[in-house]
């Protein structure tokens, strides 16, 4: 039987591949464990199958969920860490997607997804800055007119745009979920990165809040911010914030040209989010959307759900793409949404790729792991046995997540509303 172990402060976490589950002891029961999972006894292996998590990865009916189209490659911002900075494919020349060929891909989408009886329930529009794009209160408002909820990926910094009438309406449609970007509370902690954004964004998410806008707060947590983030989560929910999210600031784009090596491990960030929630209950369903919340979803739940890393990205010219860290390989990239070519079997092809790499199917953590950045598959050729460049940050993390026993069942409560 494959399993990975780890040592945790005198007991030993056992994680199984097959059956999918695992298990902490006391570093005095480590010797018996292994020989019972070394012996080959069915009787064992029937009684692990029935706490085993639910293996459940993406179909290709899953591919239409949560398309991303991506309106534009231009941006008010300049921030020095940005993605779309990447050598290869985001900033040669200026690309925005008209209305006609975003409608055509909505409808497209739609009628994809109801054949598969697995209809798409997010469109995440994302840039660039997508409110740049001048179709894009079109865009957005033939979307949720198609029933679709929308996901704006913005950093909400132009007061002129999102004090409008015209903006201010959307505001009441709950369907619409605004992901702004705010990396702290402290003005030159966020505009070190987000230069001289930082009035004018909280003043714009305190416009929208006073008018009923779903907001999500989302923070890049780095060096510049990591000892302070927890402020920022209480600061968010002062806005008016409907939840907070957050992420390791990727080295990618001009991130990694200027070397703004990122020296904050994931355990690190999720260590500071459990201890303040244990402090105050009342953060826990305010990051009901985080990374963290997904973690303890997958390994403090029997069957966690799926969610997908393959689905349609389309790039600002038109192309498709597999998944969002691939935009720098256009390689991967395919079709073209101008002339109607969504190419569906080759996102299959990939999905099959993808979703579990070779390196993922050969590691017993797999099931409890949110992937890393697929360009470093694409680096080494998406075919590769290689890891992932974070995967042991990853495994650290999880290892950690998983020796707070019953504290983590509660903080797994707390998160997800449930009574305990």
């Amino acid at each position: 039987m494959e399993y990975f172990k780890a040592h945790v402060d005198g007991e030993v976490i056992y994680i199984i591949r097959d059956p999918r589950t695992w298990m902490r002891v006391s570093s005095g029961h480590a010797e018996q464990v292994e020989r019972m999972l070394t012996s080959n006894d069915p009787a064992i292996a029937r009684s692990l199958k029935e706490i085993a998590k639910v293996p459940r990865l993406p179909g290709r009916e899953h591919l239409a969920l949560y398309p991303v189209v991506k309106l534009t490659n231009r941006c008010n911002l300049t921030c020095p860490h940005c993605y779309l900075e990447a050598p290869g494919s985001m900033r040669r020349g200026k690309f925005d997607l008209g209305y006609r060929e975003v409608k055509a891909f909505i409808d497209y989408i739609i009628a994809l997804g109801r054949a598969m009886k697995n209809s798409p329930r997010t469109l995440q529009l994302f840039g660039g800055e997508p409110t740049i794009n001048k179709d894009f209160a079109n865009i957005l408002r033939y979307a949720r007119n198609q029933g679709l909820m929308v996901r704006v990926s913005t950093n909400a910094v132009n007061s002129k745009t999102f004090q409008s009438e015209a903006f201010s309406e959307f505001y009441a449609d709950r369907g619409i979920e605004w992901r702004v970007s705010l990396d702290s509370h402290v003005r030159e902690v966020h505009d070190r990165f987000r230069p001289r954004s930082f009035e004018r964004v909280v003043t714009n998410v305190r416009y929208m809040a006073d008018r009923g806008a779903f907001l999500s707060i989302k923070a890049v947590i780095g060096s510049h911010n990591v000892g302070s983030f927890i402020d920022t989560i209480y600061f968010a929910r002062e806005l008016g914030a409907t939840q907070f999210l957050y992420s390791p600031l990727s080295i990618t784009g001009a991130a990694a040209r200027m070397s703004l090596l990122n020296k904050v491990t994931t355990r690190m960030i999720t260590e500071k989010i459990v201890a303040a929630i244990e402090r105050d209950a009342g953060l826990g369903t305010f990051l009901q959307s985080s990374p963290l919340a997904r973690y303890l979803k997958l390994i403090y739940t029997r069957d966690a759900g799926i969610l997908p890393r393959v689905q349609f990205h389309i790039n600002h010219d038109g192309r498709v793409c597999p998944q969002d860290n691939l935009f720098e390989y256009p390689d991967t990239h395919f079709g073209d949404i101008a002339v109607g070519d969504y190419a569906f079997p080759r996102l299959c092809e990939y999905q099959a790729l993808l979703e579990e790499p070779l390196a993922c199917k050969a590691c017993p953590v797999s099931h409890y792991c949110p992937r890393g950045d697929y360009a470093d598959l694409a680096a080494a050729g998406l075919d590769s046995a290689e890891e992932f460049s974070v995967c042991d940050d990853i495994r650290d993390n999880i290892v950690y997540l998983m020796s707070l026993g019953q504290r983590g069942v509660a903080l797994a409560a707390t998160v997800f509303g449930q009574p305990r």
